[in-house]
């Protein structure tokens, strides 16, 4: 399978993502004491990657409803993903709200509530907290128009505005003396600042223009930089910076010019994502969201050069990790964002997957209603909204309507079904939680709720005298406190550069989820009269249908109660399931079965038999059921292409060939590798981005004079930096081309035309 030529990662990715499109196989020729064997690992069959995916694509469904389901899983009662400085909560929360589904509303809503509910000061005034978890609060309400988090975004927009630095952007945190700007927290400071003004948030404008005019100038002029430092013209993108500020500039209109280049300069870094200073978390995160601003054809070039990467980085769990490269693991801070986990990478790593669904401003949602100045029947009818007036919200629909008003009206409409879909679940959700025994976390859902409802909603009144029931709040109590503990745990896990962090790991590392599944009665206990006798040799042979619907269901258990001293079996449409040697002291054993189980159902009529020596009565009383998890529906798949159209400049035709050719000839190419004994051959992981560097040289080497003399006028610095150099090494000839390019009227020539003579370290003065 491997050999060294090839980047052995891509074959890898690559024969994954051909496994889960077939029968889930996966051959591996391996290598063990000596002898040649095959091993064969089965994959779960997610089906083919569509030709425009995550356009498209139920494979991409699938997958960010994995990755959704994997930070659930990890969030706790209070809201947080624990990772490193928040940024489990922020992009987790962000995720479930760009799926758009109501499953995934209480998990937002508990994260920007843990959001609102952190003091500035114990984030140490710490921008990647302010950017971050700002654009959450801003993209929660802008979703949901939820206006508890209005008063924390104000108090975020207002630090972030006395914070600025003065050259537009922020540093690590404000005050940050000595350090300088540091850009690529600060983006999303801007982006923070800018939302927030669409909330309807009081953001100091001048602030705003500032930040806006500092990032937008980059755009032409190359790759935004670390900090307040020179553009990088040798770039297309630098760590997910540029593509940052294409979608900074998308969100506001006088910017979508600067956005459009930004994003055709980032949709030539296809072949260089995985690097970055301490990782390429960010460039990750943020570059397939630019590229989409390009338009389809870039935006498929992008990403079917990296589709290996989206299959080789995903956990069997769901999550996203970054791959690690040699490079990165020899060095403590280029290995940072692989170390803390699925927990920090895998919500900003799988916002591409929700692209289709455009939920979020910054995967191309239109301006919120929630942020519209409205008049007249919509004010009426947001007013409706924000006070759960459900009947007078349907009653805007009959009012005369403009064009406008009428897409304003079904935001609102689609925002409210989103929300009375979520409570419903959220409330099931509460019961369940109940009912299994996790009452602090149906206590803190509950409390999320009451605070989004308001006290007078019915559903919040019912479920109200559940909480004043004095055992349930001595099981919340406790839970409180085993949470806690295991917050602290986890969040001393991710310190990996410490040995208590080690330590930490070692604990909680294969401990199993601690949220509890959604089950349903499929057959309730305590239901004598279901139940029938049926032939063989146990004193007690029962038997009982259930009636089924569907079997779409993702897990079944049983509900046992046994005497101590019986032997029971249990059967399922005639196959045994499950077998007992000892009930339990009291109550009901729940027994969770194994996928052969659900295997068995059918829909229709099934039935339910038990066998025990048990006589059934009394002290010996015998009795089950059995639960089911719901299958969660699939996640909607877009009919195709919903970013949008090609905007912006166009690639000069001779450079958008040269690199097609790289991209067909540069697995072949041959390198001349320098021995590195501190990076053994077979770990470097760099090799593809170098022959791909070498056949992007080559391949604009071939181009001619006149072509190159044609791309200096592109407004993509990259591609004038590659004509440039190519000039620069042409001899007499290249000399003369850039010299007559000195005068020329267009800036952008006579700038190239300068960094080329440097490059040449050629001294010429034009006549």
């Amino acid at each position: 399978m491997f050999s060294d030529a090839t980047d052995t990662r891509m074959v890898l990715g690559n024969a994954i993502g051909a496994a889960e499109a077939s029968d889930g196989a996966l051959v591996l020729a391996i290598r063990r004491d000596g002898r040649d064997q095959r091993v064969t690992v089965r994959l779960p069959v997610l089906g083919a990657w569509a030709p425009t995916w995550p356009y498209g694509c139920a494979k991409s469904q699938r997958i960010l409803a994995a990755a959704a389901d994997y930070l659930l899983e990890a969030q706790l009662p209070n809201g947080e993903v624990v990772t490193d400085g928040g940024f489990g909560t922020y992009t987790a929360g962000l995720l479930w709200l760009a799926t758009g589904e109501a499953r995934y509303l209480d998990g937002a809503r508990r994260a920007a509530y843990a959001v609102a509910a952190t003091d500035l000061e114990k984030m140490d005034y710490n921008n990647w907290s302010l950017g971050y978890g700002g654009l959450l609060l801003a993209e929660y309400y802008l979703a949901t128009g939820d206006t508890n988090v209005l008063d924390r975004l104000q108090r975020v927009a207002d630090h972030l505005a006395r914070g600025q630095m003065q050259c537009g952007s922020w540093g690590h945190s404000s005050p940050s003396a000595g350090y300088g700007a540091l850009n690529q927290p600060g983006l999303v400071c801007a982006m923070t600042l800018a939302l927030a003004q669409e909330c309807g948030v009081n953001v100091d404008r001048e602030a705003l223009r500032r930040a806006m005019a500092f990032f937008s100038r980059h755009a032409e002029l190359g790759a935004v930089p670390y900090g307040d430092h020179f553009p990088g013209t040798t770039l297309p993108d630098d760590n997910g910076k540029s593509s940052a500020a294409a979608v900074l500039c998308s969100l506001v209109p006088e910017y979508r010019e600067a956005a459009a280049v930004f994003a055709r300069s980032v949709a030539l870094s296809y072949w260089l994502r995985e690097e970055g200073h301490t990782g390429g978390h960010f460039s990750l995160t943020w570059g397939p969201l630019a590229c989409a601003l390009a338009g389809p054809k870039p935006f498929r070039t992008f990403m079917d050069y990296q589709t290996w990467y989206y299959n080789l980085s995903r956990t069997w769990r769901g999550a996203f990790v970054h791959l690690p490269y040699y490079e990165a693991l020899t060095r403590f801070d280029d290995a940072t964002y692989t170390g803390p986990g699925g927990e920090f990478t895998t919500g900003g790593m799988a916002l591409v997957f929700a692209l289709p669904q455009r939920k979020l401003r910054i995967l191309g949602a239109p301006r919120s209603v929630f942020g519209a100045n409205l008049t007249g029947p919509l004010l009426q009818a947001r007013d409706a909204y924000q006070a759960r007036r459900w009947d007078e919200l349907a009653a805007a629909r009959s009012k005369p309507l403009s064009p406008e008003e009428t897409r304003w009206l079904a935001q609102l409409e689609a925002a409210a079904a989103l929300v009375r879909s979520g409570t419903k679940r959220t409330a099931q959700e509460i019961e369940n939680n109940l009912a299994e025994g996790d009452a602090y976390r149906a206590e803190q859902q509950f409390l999320a709720l009451k605070k989004f409802l308001g006290e007078s909603d019915q559903t919040i009144q019912t479920l109200e005298k559940r909480f004043a029931d004095s055992t349930v709040q001595w099981y919340a109590r406790s839970g409180r406190r085993y949470y806690e503990g295991w917050q602290n745990l986890r969040g001393v896990a991710v310190m990996s550069w410490v040995p208590y962090g080690a330590m930490a790991k070692a604990h909680v590392g294969d401990v199993p989820r601690l949220r509890p599944r959604l089950w349903e009665t499929l057959a309730p206990t305590a239901a004598q009269d279901a139940w029938t006798t049926w032939q063989t040799d146990s004193p007690v042979a029962r038997q009982r249908p259930v009636v089924l619907a569907t079997t779409n269901y993702a897990a079944l258990r049983l509900q046992l109660r046994s005497p101590r001293n019986s032997h029971t079996r249990i059967y399922l449409n005639g196959t045994l399931v499950a077998e007992t040697t000892r009930g339990q002291r009291s109550g009901y054993a729940k027994i969770e079965l194994d996928a052969t189980a659900l295997r068995l159902l059918r829909p229709g009529t099934n039935v339910l038999a038990l066998a025990s020596t048990s006589t059934g009565t009394g002290e010996n009383a015998l009795d089950l059921g059995l639960d089911a998890v719901p299958q969660d529906p699939p996640l909607p798949v877009t009919a195709g292409w919903t970013g949008p159209a090609a905007s912006g400049p166009e690639l000069p035709a001779a450079m958008a060939a040269a690199f097609d050719r790289a991209r067909a000839t540069y697995p072949t190419l041959p390198l001349n590798i320098q021995p590195d004994p501190a990076i053994p051959e077979r770990l470097r992981v760099r090799d593809s981005q170098d022959r791909f560097k070498a056949a992007l040289e080559a391949a604009v080497a071939a181009l001619s004079v006149d072509d190159l003399q044609a791309v200096l006028r592109s407004p993509v610095a990259y591609v004038r930096y590659l004509a440039g150099q190519s000039l620069a090494r042409r001899g007499d000839a290249g000399r003369q081309a850039i010299i007559a390019g000195l005068p020329h009227a267009d800036w952008r020539v006579r700038s190239a035309c300068c960094d080329a003579l440097a490059f040449g370290k050629t001294d010429v003065t034009p006549a």
